[in-house]
Order: C-alpha cells, then structure tokens, then sequence
C-alpha cells in the first residue's frame, strides 16, 4: 500500500516537523510510508505530476491558513487523475467546523480533526486490513476520523494523545533540516480560552517527556539549523 503524507510549507527555507511524526508514529506498521514537502511558491502542476507519479492509495495533506487555498484545488485536479486515491486532511485549517468541508469539498474523503498520529495509524490500519474498503464500524472507532455516512457528516469524538509515545526525530531527518527553520513544540494544548485562536480549545496542556525535547534540541543545533521557533 503506497501512502504519501504532504506538506506545502509558507516558505522553501520551512519545514514541517508534523510530517516526520506522523511517519515515525506509523513506521513500524507501514515501513514504506512517504513524505513530501514542498513550498506554496512551487508549480501547482509540477507538485501534482510529482504526487501522481507515485500512484499513491492514500493521500495525506497538512492544512494550514497559508496553504488551504492551494492544497483544495491540487485536491480536486487529483482526484481527476487519480480517481482510486483515498485523500484525506488534516492539521489545524480543518480540525473545526468539520461538516463544512466534508460537504463542500467532495474531493476529499475523510478529515482527521485534531492530534493525527493515533487516528492516521489506524486508518491506515483499517484500510489495508479491508482492500481499502473500511466498514463504517471500524471507521466508528477511530478517534478524530471525520467521513461521510450516507447524507451525514460523522465526526468521532477526539482524544488526547500521550505525547511520549511519539517517537523521536531520527538522525536522517535531522541531516534534511540544515539551514531550515523549524517550528518545535514541546507542549500541545493551552490552559487559555483567548476567543480568536483554535489552541483555545484544545484541552488541557501536556508536556512531552523534557528530556527527549532536550536532545532533540541539541540534535538541531548540532546539525545546523537556522532558527528553531516555538509553538
């Protein structure tokens, strides 16, 4: 089963951490799961002849505010020339009022609303267990999986993750980071309730482990990155 997760990043010298934690979260079950990352300055046509290229089963897309109004047409062109391709969103732009792109955007299959590691694992899980089929029974279980039944828009009810179970960056991803900005985190969550921002409604805050942050940090600067900036 070939999956490629994609990132189009606000500028070439951006990288997308959340990638790399999705990659890593699923690894051990789908070794071969891919990831691109590209910039909202490259071709549309060119990013899209790159994705079709490798004939992927599943698609997934990072949404952010600087990048939604690309990823949704390079959403719709894809499923013209992959019409078998299973495309699923996620990341912030989506994780709310997720009925309304469900129903507008028909392009698109399924949402993962909030913290993806847990939810994309075991869709991916579902789906190759099922031919790529999922019964809406197995769908039901997945937390934060948003998809269609019939008529209706279900979305299942989120759950916090336990942020020591996401594994580490490795060495190689590192290496690919030099002369890179990176957007770090070291908490998800936010103990306030300001009415303008969407961490407001994320929950309480959980902190990862301080010293897996800690090395990681140390790996950055060791390998060269330009600026790390805190989320």
């Amino acid at each position: 089963m070939k999956v490629v997760l994609v990132a189009l990043n606000a500028k070439y010298s951006h990288s997308s951490l959340a990638l790399r934690y999705l990659k890593h979260y699923c690894e051990p079950q789908f070794p071969d799961l891919e990831t691109m990352e590209c910039n909202i300055n490259q071709d549309p046509s060119a990013i899209l002849a790159d994705l079709a290229s490798r004939n992927p089963d599943v698609v997934g897309f990072s949404c952010y505010i600087w990048n939604i109004e690309l990823i949704l047409p390079l959403v719709g062109d894809l499923r013209k020339v992959c019409p078998q391709t299973v495309i699923i969103l996620g990341g912030p732009e989506v994780s709310f009022d997720v009925e309304y792109w469900l129903k507008r955007y028909q392009a698109v299959d399924f949402l993962i609303a909030g913290e993806g590691e847990e939810a994309l694992r075991r869709f991916l899980e579902a789906f190759s267990h099922s031919e790529g089929a999922p019964a809406q029974k197995d769908l039901a279980t997945i937390c934060g999986l948003v998809y269609r039944q019939g008529e209706n828009v279900v979305a299942n009810p989120q759950e916090p993750l336990d942020l020591a179970t996401i594994p580490p960056l490795y060495a190689g991803d590192i290496g690919e980071l030099q002369n890179k900005i990176v957007y770090y985190e070291t908490t998800r969550g936010c103990p306030y309730a300001c009415a303008y921002c969407l961490s407001s409604v994320m929950g309480r805050v959980r902190k990862f482990p301080e010293a897996r942050w800690m090395q990681e940090l140390q790996s950055l600067a060791k390998a060269g990155v330009e600026q790390v900036r805190f989320v």
